[in-house]
Protein backbone atom coordinates (compact mmCIF):
# COMPACT_ATOMS: atom_id res chain seq x y z
CA UNK A 1 0.00 0.00 0.00
CA UNK A 2 1.13 3.55 -0.65
CA UNK A 3 1.41 5.50 2.16
CA UNK A 4 1.90 9.18 2.76
CA UNK A 5 1.15 12.31 -0.16
CA UNK A 6 1.15 10.91 -3.64
CA UNK A 7 3.48 12.70 -5.68
CA UNK A 8 3.20 15.21 -8.24
CA UNK A 9 3.20 13.27 -11.64
CA UNK A 10 5.67 15.89 -13.32
CA UNK A 11 5.19 17.38 -16.65
CA UNK A 12 3.95 14.16 -18.05
CA UNK A 13 1.15 14.27 -21.17
CA UNK A 14 -1.83 12.50 -20.02
CA UNK A 15 -4.24 11.44 -22.55
CA UNK A 16 -8.19 10.49 -21.91
CA UNK A 17 -10.17 7.92 -23.39
CA UNK A 18 -13.72 7.45 -23.36
CA UNK A 19 -16.25 4.30 -24.90
CA UNK A 20 -19.54 5.89 -25.76
CA UNK A 21 -22.21 4.45 -27.60
CA UNK A 22 -25.84 6.46 -28.88
CA UNK A 23 -28.47 3.35 -28.21
CA UNK A 24 -30.86 5.47 -29.56
CA UNK A 25 -29.62 5.96 -32.91
CA UNK A 26 -31.46 3.74 -35.55
CA UNK A 27 -28.61 2.55 -37.75
CA UNK A 28 -26.87 1.29 -34.90
CA UNK A 29 -30.18 -0.41 -33.55
CA UNK A 30 -30.36 -2.32 -36.93
CA UNK A 31 -26.83 -3.25 -36.88
CA UNK A 32 -27.54 -4.82 -33.12
CA UNK A 33 -30.85 -6.21 -34.04
CA UNK A 34 -29.24 -8.21 -37.22
CA UNK A 35 -26.57 -9.68 -35.08
CA UNK A 36 -29.05 -10.73 -32.50
CA UNK A 37 -30.76 -12.56 -35.06
CA UNK A 38 -27.75 -14.66 -36.05
CA UNK A 39 -28.19 -16.10 -32.88
CA UNK A 40 -29.32 -19.45 -31.71
CA UNK A 41 -30.61 -18.44 -28.51
CA UNK A 42 -31.07 -14.21 -27.22
CA UNK A 43 -28.16 -13.48 -24.72
CA UNK A 44 -28.79 -12.71 -21.40
CA UNK A 45 -30.37 -8.99 -20.31
CA UNK A 46 -27.55 -8.04 -18.65
CA UNK A 47 -25.57 -8.49 -22.24
CA UNK A 48 -27.69 -7.08 -24.44
CA UNK A 49 -30.41 -4.75 -22.25
CA UNK A 50 -31.09 -0.74 -22.61
CA UNK A 51 -29.22 -0.39 -19.69
CA UNK A 52 -25.83 -1.22 -21.84
CA UNK A 53 -26.75 1.47 -24.14
CA UNK A 54 -28.98 3.95 -23.00
CA UNK A 55 -27.21 7.54 -23.66
CA UNK A 56 -28.45 10.27 -21.53
CA UNK A 57 -26.33 13.09 -22.08
CA UNK A 58 -23.76 11.55 -19.90
CA UNK A 59 -20.93 12.30 -22.01
CA UNK A 60 -21.34 16.01 -22.72
CA UNK A 61 -21.56 16.71 -18.67
CA UNK A 62 -18.42 14.56 -18.35
CA UNK A 63 -16.48 16.41 -20.59
CA UNK A 64 -17.56 20.04 -18.83
CA UNK A 65 -16.25 18.47 -15.58
CA UNK A 66 -13.15 17.62 -17.12
CA UNK A 67 -12.80 20.88 -18.45
CA UNK A 68 -13.74 22.11 -14.93
CA UNK A 69 -11.84 19.75 -12.75
CA UNK A 70 -8.78 18.03 -14.97
CA UNK A 71 -8.16 21.18 -17.52
CA UNK A 72 -4.49 19.27 -17.21
CA UNK A 73 -5.43 16.65 -19.40
CA UNK A 74 -4.05 16.16 -22.93
CA UNK A 75 -6.40 14.97 -25.80
CA UNK A 76 -9.38 13.08 -25.51
CA UNK A 77 -10.35 10.34 -27.58
CA UNK A 78 -14.06 9.11 -27.73
CA UNK A 79 -14.29 5.41 -29.28
CA UNK A 80 -17.65 5.06 -31.34
CA UNK A 81 -19.23 3.09 -33.05
CA UNK A 82 -20.01 5.20 -36.67
CA UNK A 83 -21.17 8.02 -34.39
CA UNK A 84 -20.54 11.27 -33.52
CA UNK A 85 -22.37 13.33 -30.34
CA UNK A 86 -24.61 15.65 -32.26
CA UNK A 87 -23.71 18.47 -29.54
CA UNK A 88 -19.40 17.58 -30.19
CA UNK A 89 -17.44 19.86 -31.73
CA UNK A 90 -15.08 18.31 -33.72
CA UNK A 91 -13.17 20.94 -34.56
CA UNK A 92 -11.72 21.34 -31.03
CA UNK A 93 -8.09 20.32 -31.74
CA UNK A 94 -8.20 18.65 -28.14
CA UNK A 95 -11.01 16.32 -29.49
CA UNK A 96 -10.61 12.69 -31.65
CA UNK A 97 -13.69 10.73 -32.46
CA UNK A 98 -12.16 7.04 -32.85
CA UNK A 99 -14.42 4.50 -35.07
CA UNK A 100 -13.86 0.93 -33.65
CA UNK A 101 -13.25 0.02 -37.05
CA UNK A 102 -10.02 1.37 -37.04
CA UNK A 103 -9.09 0.02 -33.94
CA UNK A 104 -10.28 -3.79 -34.52
CA UNK A 105 -9.95 -6.66 -37.06
CA UNK A 106 -12.78 -6.92 -39.37
CA UNK A 107 -13.87 -10.67 -38.06
CA UNK A 108 -14.78 -8.96 -34.40
CA UNK A 109 -17.14 -6.99 -35.90
CA UNK A 110 -19.74 -5.75 -35.27
CA UNK A 111 -18.98 -5.63 -31.78
CA UNK A 112 -21.43 -4.93 -29.17
CA UNK A 113 -19.25 -6.01 -26.16
CA UNK A 114 -17.55 -3.26 -24.02
CA UNK A 115 -14.81 -5.75 -22.50
CA UNK A 116 -13.51 -6.78 -25.74
CA UNK A 117 -13.41 -3.12 -27.30
CA UNK A 118 -11.17 -1.96 -24.82
CA UNK A 119 -8.55 -4.04 -24.86
CA UNK A 120 -7.79 -2.30 -28.78
CA UNK A 121 -7.28 0.42 -26.83
CA UNK A 122 -3.49 0.94 -27.04
CA UNK A 123 -4.22 0.76 -30.95
CA UNK A 124 -5.59 4.35 -30.66
CA UNK A 125 -3.49 6.61 -33.11
CA UNK A 126 -1.50 8.86 -31.35
CA UNK A 127 -2.43 7.72 -28.22
CA UNK A 128 0.02 8.64 -25.40
CA UNK A 129 2.16 6.65 -23.08
CA UNK A 130 -0.13 7.75 -20.35
CA UNK A 131 -3.69 8.21 -20.28
CA UNK A 132 -6.92 7.52 -18.59
CA UNK A 133 -9.85 5.42 -19.09
CA UNK A 134 -13.53 6.29 -18.86
CA UNK A 135 -17.36 5.36 -19.59
CA UNK A 136 -19.35 8.21 -20.22
CA UNK A 137 -20.99 7.64 -17.43
CA UNK A 138 -18.22 9.31 -14.99
CA UNK A 139 -17.27 12.75 -13.57
CA UNK A 140 -14.91 14.53 -11.78
CA UNK A 141 -16.41 16.25 -8.80
CA UNK A 142 -13.15 17.88 -7.53
CA UNK A 143 -10.11 19.69 -8.32
CA UNK A 144 -7.78 17.43 -9.63
CA UNK A 145 -4.50 16.68 -10.48
CA UNK A 146 -2.36 14.12 -12.68
CA UNK A 147 -0.75 12.62 -9.32
CA UNK A 148 -4.27 11.65 -8.54
CA UNK A 149 -3.56 8.82 -10.99
CA UNK A 150 0.16 8.08 -11.79
CA UNK A 151 3.44 8.93 -9.50
CA UNK A 152 5.83 11.59 -9.94
CA UNK A 153 7.65 8.66 -11.73
CA UNK A 154 5.00 7.58 -14.21
CA UNK A 155 3.47 4.56 -12.39
CA UNK A 156 -0.32 4.49 -12.35
CA UNK A 157 -1.73 4.44 -8.85
CA UNK A 158 -4.25 1.76 -8.73
CA UNK A 159 -7.11 2.10 -6.35
CA UNK A 160 -9.01 -1.45 -4.82
CA UNK A 161 -10.99 -2.23 -2.21
CA UNK A 162 -8.78 -4.91 -0.46
CA UNK A 163 -5.39 -6.15 -1.18
CA UNK A 164 -5.98 -9.21 0.74
CA UNK A 165 -3.66 -12.32 -0.66
CA UNK A 166 -5.40 -15.70 -0.84
CA UNK A 167 -5.75 -19.02 -3.08
CA UNK A 168 -7.27 -19.55 -6.01
CA UNK A 169 -9.78 -21.32 -4.96
CA UNK A 170 -10.72 -19.18 -1.93
CA UNK A 171 -11.18 -16.51 -4.37
CA UNK A 172 -13.36 -18.29 -7.10
CA UNK A 173 -15.42 -19.39 -3.96
CA UNK A 174 -15.42 -15.43 -2.94
CA UNK A 175 -17.02 -14.72 -6.20
CA UNK A 176 -19.34 -17.27 -6.43
CA UNK A 177 -20.87 -16.42 -3.01
CA UNK A 178 -21.58 -13.11 -4.90
CA UNK A 179 -24.68 -14.58 -5.97
CA UNK A 180 -26.34 -17.50 -7.02
CA UNK A 181 -26.23 -17.67 -10.33
CA UNK A 182 -22.97 -15.32 -10.91
CA UNK A 183 -23.04 -12.75 -13.19
CA UNK A 184 -21.49 -11.96 -16.31
CA UNK A 185 -19.67 -9.13 -15.02
CA UNK A 186 -18.08 -11.09 -11.96
CA UNK A 187 -17.44 -13.96 -13.99
CA UNK A 188 -14.95 -11.83 -16.40
CA UNK A 189 -12.75 -10.58 -13.15
CA UNK A 190 -12.67 -14.02 -12.71
CA UNK A 191 -11.28 -15.49 -15.69
CA UNK A 192 -8.35 -11.99 -15.45
CA UNK A 193 -7.49 -13.32 -12.00
CA UNK A 194 -7.80 -16.88 -12.78
CA UNK A 195 -5.62 -15.97 -15.91
CA UNK A 196 -2.78 -13.51 -14.41
CA UNK A 197 -2.73 -16.36 -11.62
CA UNK A 198 -1.77 -19.30 -14.14
CA UNK A 199 1.15 -16.34 -15.66
CA UNK A 200 2.53 -14.73 -12.26
CA UNK A 201 2.17 -17.66 -10.08
CA UNK A 202 0.80 -15.63 -6.78
CA UNK A 203 -3.00 -14.57 -6.44
CA UNK A 204 -3.78 -10.84 -4.62
CA UNK A 205 -6.88 -10.66 -4.37
CA UNK A 206 -7.41 -6.88 -5.31
CA UNK A 207 -11.11 -5.64 -6.18
CA UNK A 208 -10.65 -3.15 -9.04
CA UNK A 209 -13.71 -1.29 -9.12
CA UNK A 210 -15.41 -1.15 -12.85
CA UNK A 211 -17.17 2.22 -12.69
CA UNK A 212 -13.88 4.44 -12.19
CA UNK A 213 -11.78 6.48 -14.12
CA UNK A 214 -8.41 4.00 -14.51
CA UNK A 215 -4.46 4.90 -14.88
CA UNK A 216 -3.03 2.82 -17.70
CA UNK A 217 0.49 2.76 -20.22
CA UNK A 218 0.14 1.81 -23.26
CA UNK A 219 3.19 0.08 -23.29
CA UNK A 220 2.43 -2.20 -20.17
CA UNK A 221 -0.86 -2.87 -22.02
CA UNK A 222 1.01 -3.99 -25.30
CA UNK A 223 3.04 -6.09 -23.20
CA UNK A 224 0.78 -7.76 -21.42
CA UNK A 225 -1.11 -8.33 -24.87
CA UNK A 226 1.93 -9.94 -26.17
CA UNK A 227 2.06 -12.75 -23.57
CA UNK A 228 1.16 -16.02 -25.14
CA UNK A 229 -1.24 -16.93 -22.63
CA UNK A 230 -2.92 -13.46 -22.74
CA UNK A 231 -2.95 -13.81 -26.74
CA UNK A 232 -4.79 -17.20 -26.26
CA UNK A 233 -6.96 -16.38 -23.94
CA UNK A 234 -7.96 -13.48 -25.81
CA UNK A 235 -8.32 -15.12 -29.39
CA UNK A 236 -10.79 -17.19 -27.92
CA UNK A 237 -13.26 -14.58 -27.04
CA UNK A 238 -12.57 -12.10 -29.26
CA UNK A 239 -15.30 -12.52 -31.66
CA UNK A 240 -18.03 -12.58 -28.68
CA UNK A 241 -20.17 -9.75 -30.28
CA UNK A 242 -22.26 -9.22 -26.81
CA UNK A 243 -20.62 -9.76 -23.43
CA UNK A 244 -19.90 -13.12 -22.37
CA UNK A 245 -18.85 -15.57 -19.31
CA UNK A 246 -15.73 -16.56 -21.21
CA UNK A 247 -14.45 -12.73 -21.65
CA UNK A 248 -11.25 -11.35 -19.83
CA UNK A 249 -12.01 -7.78 -18.23
CA UNK A 250 -9.19 -4.48 -18.36
CA UNK A 251 -8.75 -5.60 -14.83
CA UNK A 252 -6.45 -8.25 -16.37
CA UNK A 253 -4.19 -5.07 -17.05
CA UNK A 254 -3.94 -3.93 -13.44
CA UNK A 255 -3.61 -7.10 -11.83
CA UNK A 256 -0.29 -8.09 -13.93
CA UNK A 257 0.64 -4.34 -13.35
CA UNK A 258 0.49 -4.60 -9.73
CA UNK A 259 2.36 -8.01 -9.84
CA UNK A 260 5.40 -7.18 -12.45
CA UNK A 261 5.29 -3.93 -12.98
CA UNK A 262 5.09 -2.49 -9.61
CA UNK A 263 1.91 -0.40 -9.80
CA UNK A 264 1.11 1.75 -6.80
CA UNK A 265 -1.97 0.60 -5.17
CA UNK A 266 -3.83 2.37 -2.33
CA UNK A 267 -7.18 2.14 -0.66
CA UNK A 268 -9.81 3.25 -2.36
CA UNK A 269 -11.04 6.95 -0.76
CA UNK A 270 -14.41 5.27 -0.50
CA UNK A 271 -17.11 3.74 -3.03
CA UNK A 272 -20.61 3.39 -1.46
CA UNK A 273 -24.33 4.06 -2.47
CA UNK A 274 -24.92 7.58 -1.92
CA UNK A 275 -28.15 6.53 -0.09
CA UNK A 276 -25.43 5.19 2.77
CA UNK A 277 -23.54 8.73 2.32
CA UNK A 278 -25.71 12.06 2.52
CA UNK A 279 -23.12 14.81 3.31
CA UNK A 280 -21.04 15.19 0.32
CA UNK A 281 -21.76 18.41 -1.02
CA UNK A 282 -21.29 20.17 -4.85
CA UNK A 283 -21.08 23.66 -5.08
CA UNK A 284 -22.93 24.03 -1.78
CA UNK A 285 -25.95 21.65 -3.32
CA UNK A 286 -26.44 18.13 -1.74
CA UNK A 287 -25.58 15.75 -3.86
CA UNK A 288 -27.86 13.23 -2.38
CA UNK A 289 -30.71 13.97 0.16
CA UNK A 290 -33.24 11.80 1.32
CA UNK A 291 -35.96 14.68 -0.05
CA UNK A 292 -34.39 13.47 -3.45
CA UNK A 293 -33.81 9.53 -2.81
CA UNK A 294 -36.15 8.18 -4.91
CA UNK A 295 -36.17 10.92 -7.99
CA UNK A 296 -32.23 10.51 -8.23
CA UNK A 297 -29.90 7.62 -9.77
CA UNK A 298 -26.76 8.77 -9.01
CA UNK A 299 -24.93 5.42 -7.26
CA UNK A 300 -21.81 5.39 -6.52
CA UNK A 301 -18.75 8.05 -5.48
CA UNK A 302 -15.17 7.58 -4.65
CA UNK A 303 -14.49 10.86 -3.46
CA UNK A 304 -13.21 12.72 -6.53
CA UNK A 305 -15.43 10.98 -8.92
CA UNK A 306 -18.74 10.05 -9.38
CA UNK A 307 -20.36 7.66 -11.25
CA UNK A 308 -24.08 7.98 -12.67
CA UNK A 309 -26.81 5.03 -12.82
CA UNK A 310 -28.66 4.98 -16.08
CA UNK A 311 -31.78 2.67 -15.13
CA UNK A 312 -34.11 2.55 -17.78
CA UNK A 313 -36.85 5.17 -15.88
CA UNK A 314 -37.51 7.95 -17.73
CA UNK A 315 -38.65 9.73 -15.15
CA UNK A 316 -35.61 9.39 -13.17
CA UNK A 317 -33.48 9.68 -16.60
CA UNK A 318 -35.03 13.17 -16.18
CA UNK A 319 -34.02 14.01 -12.99
CA UNK A 320 -30.24 12.71 -13.46
CA UNK A 321 -30.41 15.27 -16.77
CA UNK A 322 -31.80 17.91 -14.40
CA UNK A 323 -29.32 17.26 -11.89
CA UNK A 324 -26.36 17.08 -13.88
CA UNK A 325 -27.46 20.46 -15.60
CA UNK A 326 -27.39 22.32 -12.25
CA UNK A 327 -24.39 20.91 -11.33
CA UNK A 328 -22.74 21.85 -14.65
CA UNK A 329 -24.45 24.74 -16.27
CA UNK A 330 -21.87 25.93 -18.42
CA UNK A 331 -20.75 24.94 -21.93
CA UNK A 332 -17.73 23.51 -22.53
CA UNK A 333 -15.24 24.31 -25.04
CA UNK A 334 -16.55 20.52 -26.47
CA UNK A 335 -19.56 21.95 -27.34
CA UNK A 336 -20.59 23.47 -30.48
Amino acid sequence: MVSGKIREAGNMKIDMVYLWVDGNDANWRAKKNAELEKLSEPPPVEAVGEIRCNDNNELLFSLRSVERFAPWINHIFIITDNQTPKWLDISNPRITVVDIAELMPQDTLPCFNSAIIEFFIPNIPNLSEYFIYSNDDMLFMAKTTPSHFFTKEGVPIVRVKKTKKITLSQAEQHIKALCENCSIYDNTILNSKKLVYEIVGNYNYHWMPGHCIDPYKKSDMLHVLSIPTVKEKFKSTITNHFRSKNDLQRAVFHLFGTAKYGYKLIGRDFMTRLSQFLTFRFRDQPLYTRNIKRKMSILRICKKLVCLDDPVNEKIRKSNRDYLQKMFPNKSDFEK
